[in-house]
């Protein structure tokens, strides 16, 4: 498999956040429990992280700014994300492994309901 090729002009938060949906949804398609669980955790992490984008938001910038700060809490909050989805996190990754082993969705060859 060959380098990724980047498109040009779009953001790399952007583009790591769709791969980490990305690899949420690539590993939610498999049936056993392992991969469930993998999806959960991811998109725990995935929440986590944008909760804490959305909060840092809501404070002053500080002595760090720019693009260059943007990129680094960006990386700052996927790490910090992905260390609580590993551990016992919020308890969704929990909730939605359990829910969905209990309720597996319907095999379908479309998209959506």
């Amino acid at each position: 498999m060959g380098p990724e090729l980047l498109p040009i002009g779009v953001p790399a938060t952007e583009l790591l956040a769709d791969s980490a949906m990305t690899g949420a949804v690539r590993a939610s398609r498999g049936d056993g429990p392992a991969d469930i669980r993998k999806a959960a955790r991811e998109f725990e992490a995935y929440f986590v992280a944008y909760l804490l984008k959305v909060m840092r938001e809501t404070v002053p910038t500080g002595f760090l700014g720019g693009r260059a700060a943007d990129t680094y809490y960006y990386f700052y909050d996927q790490e910090i994300g992905r260390l609580a989805a590993e551990g016992d996190g919020l308890g969704l990754a929990a909730f939605l492994e359990e829910h969905l082993i209990e309720h597996p969705p319907e095999k379908r060859g479309g998209r959506g309901p």
